[in-house]
């Protein structure tokens, strides 16, 4: 049954949103993206001033809703950022792209498994994960959920050497998912700087998250839209139009190639970047990593 969302004239460009690196596994297939949104299937489109979808099994409306963040005005985030020259044009060039609010177990299980892939490989590494579960059929279409913990915990390989290492910083994640050394409703109603520590240098540490990873997923995820993930395309954008947010070290690193960043230069990086860009930064972060990704061009120098 197709369901409508009224947009009631917010911003939501579903191509720049699903395609933006901040979730895997999303496909477009002639107007429509097909999807999953938990363990249910997904064909979502654009018409006018609503968001029009289908789903088995069959979501309310306030879940895909919640899914785009339709729940916050776009308007007022932006409205929220710095008036510098570089961050109005990162704005105007990706309008309508908006954070999602995934799944967290599932968000972890992309940004662990992430680590030095393109997004193309990230999304054929998590299919290959995925291809286990039962389908779930929407149409003709035949898309398989990530594992849940229970089920990752007892998976074998897919293949021999798959995902090196990071196969058992997985297991190792689903096991404290399990026993709730990490508890995600927990990391959602702390503040942003505790839920960070803990997942970086709590105990015991989930190896496979790092700063970056963090940040990932506490804002793609755990309702922390402050965090501003940085990877080698923010950093550029950050050393080219912000340059006083990057400790001159840092720069110095990385003038001739992505050095990348210590986890020391990055909290410092981070730290900076947050004051600076506000509450809603990572919708910034977003924006830029998008635009220097893409090659769209490159905006004003900062004023």
């Amino acid at each position: 049954m197709l369901q409508t969302v009224r947009l009631r004239g917010e911003p939501l460009d579903l191509d720049l949103t699903l395609n933006s690196g901040q979730v895997f596994r999303w496909r477009k297939v002639g107007g429509s993206w097909f999807g999953l949104i938990g363990r249910s299937a997904v064909e979502m489109r654009r018409a006018a001033d609503t968001l029009e979808f289908r789903s088995n099994p069959g979501l309310p409306t306030d879940t895909v809703a919640s899914f785009l963040t339709l729940d916050m005005s776009l308007e007022k985030m932006y409205e929220s950022l710095p008036t510098d020259a570089a961050t109005r044009n990162f704005v105007r060039s990706c309008r309508g792209l908006r954070i999602v609010r995934q799944d967290p177990w599932q968000c972890f299980l992309g940004y662990v498994v992430s680590s030095g892939m393109s997004i193309r490989a990230i999304t054929a590494v998590l299919d290959l994960l995925a291809s286990r579960t039962p389908a779930v059929k929407l149409d003709a279409m035949d898309l398989h959920p990530l594992p849940s913990p229970q089920e990752l915990l007892t998976a074998r390989r897919p293949r021999p050497g798959y995902l090196g290492a990071k196969w058992g910083y997985l297991k190792q994640l689903a096991r404290s998912v399990l026993d709730s050394s990490v508890d995600f409703e927990t990391l959602r109603r702390t503040r942003y700087e505790e839920s960070h520590r803990r997942l970086v240098l709590g105990t015991p540490h989930a190896n496979g998250i790092g700063p970056k990873v963090a940040d990932c997923v506490l804002l793609f995820s755990l309702d922390k839209p402050e965090a501003f993930p940085i990877d080698r395309w923010v950093l550029r954008g950050l050393m080219k139009h912000y340059g006083w947010l990057v400790p001159d070290r840092v720069v110095e690193k990385n003038r001739n190639g992505a050095a990348g960043l210590s986890v020391r230069d990055y909290q410092e990086v981070s730290a900076r970047a947050r004051a600076y860009f506000g509450p809603h930064g990572g919708l910034l972060q977003e924006h830029m990593f998008e635009y220097m990704r893409s090659g769209r061009g490159l905006p004003q120098r900062a004023a």
